[in-house]
């Protein structure tokens, strides 16, 4: 059946419904009126032998008895039919609400989510890298997994992908490890700070697997002046290609950085995909 039929009829119950008035009077008029025709014709004397009346009462009760009953059959055939469309949108809603609870129970049981933790920075060094620095102790970071965030003279800037982070040793308690605790791979994972209400967005992007981390380091100067909290920002994808959002405060002090461990993750937008609706 062609699907402009069944919204048409749609929308013709619909219209009966909202002028119930109306449609009760359409009704009533062609009733009465062939009845009023028929009467007019017994009672008018035209002379005129082709449109003389030759009906008797019974041809006129029997008409009556037939409209009538051809009044109830319509319109127990429209209630039917609104009836069945009422069913059908009960059906069609559930329908979609189930889809969409089922949608939403995949998309979370496949959500990555971060927290954030001292990090164990002899997973985070380099252990074959070496740099020459007399009278330092200084460690090469894991380039490819850290992020580094510097507050200095030189300004305020995150390190180069293709620059390997050097710290001394004395400075790794400021080393925070970013752990994908959820439950499935965090892609095109970016990190962004705000410092003194300006964003700093980092160009590196990194897909984190479950179970797997990414380092931070914040190198401050002492001597900075620090309005607010830093604010950390997490943004990524899922498998499905839904967006994500994290925010950890953090408190930047002279020998550490301290943290909130847990933030709720924001979903961004969805991916057009997941959204289910019901064809009419």
């Amino acid at each position: 059946m062609n699907n402009k039929n069944p919204k048409r009829l749609n929308d013709f119950l619909d219209k009966i419904i909202e002028h119930k008035t109306l449609s009760c009077i359409i009704a009533i008029l062609l009733f009465a009126l062939p009845l009023i025709v028929v009467h007019f014709l017994f009672k008018w004397n035209s002379n005129i032998e082709w449109i003389q009346a030759e009906w008797d009462a019974g041809d006129v009760i029997s008409y009556i008895a037939g409209f009538e009953a051809f009044i109830g059959t319509t319109f127990l055939s429209f209630l039917a039919l609104w009836q069945n469309q009422q069913h059908k949108q009960e059906n069609d809603n559930k329908d979609k609400m189930l889809l969409e609870v089922e949608n939403e129970k995949i998309r979370l049981s496949n959500l990555p989510q971060f927290l954030i933790q001292t990090a164990d920075y002899q997973k985070a060094v380099d252990p074959n890298a070496k740099i020459s620095a007399p009278n330092r102790d200084i460690v090469v970071l894991d380039y490819l997994k850290t992020h580094g965030f510097f507050v200095n003279s030189a300004g305020t800037y995150w390190i180069p992908y293709d620059k390997i982070p050097g710290i001394e040793r004395s400075q790794l308690n400021k080393l925070i490890s970013v752990v994908n605790c959820g439950n499935n791979t965090a892609h095109q994972v970016k990190l962004s700070i705000n410092i003194n209400g300006k964003e700093y967005p980092d160009e590196k992007a990194l897909s984190v697997k479950k179970d797997d981390e990414l380092y931070l380091y914040i190198g401050i100067d002492n001597g900075t002046s620090m309005q607010d909290d830093l604010i950390l920002t997490l943004r990524y994808f899922d498998c499905f290609q839904n967006v994500y959002e994290q925010k950890f405060f953090l408190k930047n002090e002279p020998d550490c950085i301290y943290f909130k461990s847990y933030s709720d993750v924001k979903l961004i937008s969805k991916n057009k995909s997941m959204e289910f609706s019901i064809q009419a």
